[in-house]
């Protein structure tokens, strides 16, 4: 703030003089009490620096997504308020009533949490912290993960959400042994879940309910080897009918035997009781022709089956919990929907050697059928959890976050944290300006990768220019290029400063009587494929509607217009037509008069027949797109 306008917000000349003055005073990092907000339930803020001792600065770092709750004002008596939105404190004090009981925290006296511990308001501090947010979360004893801190949020927008954290709630205890590996548990709480809701205490068909179905332990913990017509609803319903079938044929005997001595006459016909771990032949006798358990192993029987049963009583609540924790199928560390004053420690995560890292990599996954995934919940779960946390890259982390301040977080942990002197004066506002600067920052290798993301057939195309950085990234279909297999990369790796380069130029709006800047990539690649002329239209049905996006926004004449169709490969060397390498490939209209394209994937690459091959190895043509 300036002293002639004290109202008014100007940008330091260079982060140079912030930093001067970080030098000058070490950095003073606010932190909460955390006994006094679990049992006074008070918000105590102190300042400790950042270069204090190990003993000085003992804290926890909180990570959590922010959600939207009605605003609280916190007055932290540091000079300033602290407004928070993004969680209710009810559930902070909870959290950090649970911290003081857990078996490794115990002992810490401070939590940091942004919400809290930044001034928001204040930008010269705000901007200080984000600069230290990287040296905070390494100073920290322990970065404890909490993905649902805004529960409160969660519960107020949708009544399925309340359902889903209600189920959480009522089987907590089982899904905290289930992510914690703890299998004696795990069966305890089978026996008492089927004690519970009046199952009979037939060991044999406890043994078929807790070995031969999905919905126990086992089925949660061990990879499943089901036949693919496997109905695990349907093996419950069937293992109830025979139940039910045994007992009414043992109550219609025990009224035949009639006399009055203390045998039984028909001994031979009853079923043994007990037996241990029997194989399923020797369970399970059923003269059904298409008996649901005949799936069960993994050679397919000799006929297939759908069958409709209806719901019964326990087989109804075997399914409802069962679906409850698959629900639970998120991320990390501590779910705060979980808390319980009998549990003495959060989940651990050990990123040099996860507790279930030398089982669940090694462990076979099958590849999901359409209605039903025959991986056991706890290899889905923590797959789901060493994928996140060891195998994101550096643009999956920054395009997949939503923190505006993205690049003081993400930067220092990659190879381009020598930019983040820079991102002050970058004025990253949306989507489109990250892509825009890592497109200028990152490596060759990382832009080219990024493009053919941007232009996948899996990703929703935009018509808004630059559609090299409009398009929306499907993450979760994505299928990524192994280089491993084929390096031969298409473009110049002797020139590789060239190969992708992106420009703007000054653009004049006719119609808006506005100047505006237009951003091209600039692409040059080893190879490419050119759709002959003249081509049909039906093959090409989206060159139309791109021939109007192309005059209109570049300017350009549609009624002399050629439009071109263009297939430029992720790998030099490869047939472009051929069907396993059609995500790798790069679909352009444009024209080649004007060196004006942009991306189009309605184009399929099978639908064109007429495709010419160009080699480009002299670098020279190049594709500007827009």
């Amino acid at each position: 703030m300036t002293k002639d306008n004290p109202g008014e917000h100007q940008e330091p000349a260079s982060d140079n003089i912030l930093q001067q003055q970080q030098q000058q005073r070490p950095f003073q990092v606010v932190l909460v009490d955390i006994e006094k907000a679990a049992k006074d339930q008070e918000i105590h803020c102190v300042e400790k620096s950042l270069e204090g001792t190990v003993e000085e600065l003992n804290f926890v770092a909180l990570s959590y997504r922010w959600g939207e709750v009605q605003e609280t004002v916190i007055d932290t008596h540091l000079g300033y308020l602290a407004t928070i939105t993004s969680f209710h404190l009810d559930d902070f004090f909870m959290l950090c009533d649970m911290m003081i009981r857990e078996s490794n925290l115990q002992h810490i006296k401070y939590v940091w949490v942004d919400a809290i511990c930044v001034d928001q308001d204040n930008y010269e501090r705000r901007k200080a912290t984000i600069h230290q947010m990287s040296n905070i979360y390494n100073k920290a004893t322990y970065i404890l993960a909490v993905p649902d801190l805004h529960m409160r949020h969660l519960l107020n927008v949708s009544m399925e959400n309340e359902k889903i954290i209600q189920n959480s709630q009522n089987f907590n205890e089982y899904i905290y042994h289930l992510i914690q590996g703890n299998a004696d548990q795990l069966h305890r709480l089978d026996n008492t879940f089927l004690d519970d809701i009046d199952v009979p205490s037939d060991p044999e068909l406890r043994q078929l309910l807790t070995k031969y179905t999905v919905y126990f332990a086992d089925g949660f913990t061990k990879p499943q080897k089901h036949y693919r017509f496997y109905d695990p609803e349907e093996v419950l319903e069937h293992l109830y009918e025979v139940n039910q079938t045994s007992l009414t044929r043992s109550q219609s005997l025990l009224r035949q035997d009639d006399d009055d001595d203390d045998d039984d006459d028909h001994k031979r016909n009853q079923t043994q009781i007990g037996g241990g771990n029997k194989p399923l032949k020797d369970l399970h006798h059923c003269n059904k022709m298409a008996c649901p358990l005949d799936f069960h192993d993994e050679q397919p029987p000799q006929w297939r089956t759908d069958m409709v049963m209806p719901k019964k009583p326990w087989t109804h609540r075997i399914v409802k919990r069962n679906n409850a924790i698959r629900q639970k199928n998120n991320l990390k560390y501590w779910f705060l929907q979980l808390s319980d004053s009998s549990f003495s420690s959060f989940f651990t995560f050990d990123f040099t050697d996860p507790a279930f890292a030398s089982d669940i990599p090694s462990a076979i996954y099958i590849s999901p059928d359409e209605d039903y995934d025959r991986n056991p919940i706890h290899l889905q779960f923590h797959r789901l959890i060493i994928d996140r946390l060891t195998g994101l890259t550096f643009f999956e982390m920054m395009l997949q976050s939503r923190a505006m301040d993205r690049f003081y977080a993400i930067l220092p942990q990659s190879k381009y944290k020598s930019n983040i002197t820079q991102v002050a004066h970058w004025e990253i506002n949306a989507l489109l300006s990250v892509k825009l600067r890592l497109y200028e920052i990152m490596d060759t290798v990382d832009k080219w990768h990024l493009l053919f993301l941007s232009g996948d057939f899996l990703s929703v195309p935009s018509d808004a220019l630059p559609t090299f950085a409009t398009s929306t990234i499907d993450w979760a279909s994505i299928v990524y290029h192994d280089d491993s297999e084929d390096p031969s990369s298409n473009y110049d790796m002797n020139k590789e400063s060239t190969s992708i380069t992106l420009h703007y130029h000054h653009h004049k709006d006719q119609a808006k009587d506005s100047d505006s800047s237009l951003y091209y990539l600039q692409l040059t690649p080893l190879e490419y494929y050119v759709v002959r002329q003249p081509y049909d239209s039906c093959d090409c049905p989206s060159v139309s509607r791109k021939t109007k996006l192309l005059c209109h926004s570049l300017q350009l004449d549609e009624d002399s217009l050629t439009v071109d169709i263009v297939c430029i490969p992720y790998y030099a060397g490869k047939k472009m037509l051929q069907e396993d390498t059609f995500q790798y490939n790069l679909f352009l209209a444009g024209s080649f008069i004007e060196n004006k394209w942009i991306i189009t994937k309605e184009i399929q690459s099978t639908a064109v027949p007429n495709w010419e091959s160009h080699d480009n190895s002299d670098s020279s043509t190049n594709f500007n797109i827009y």
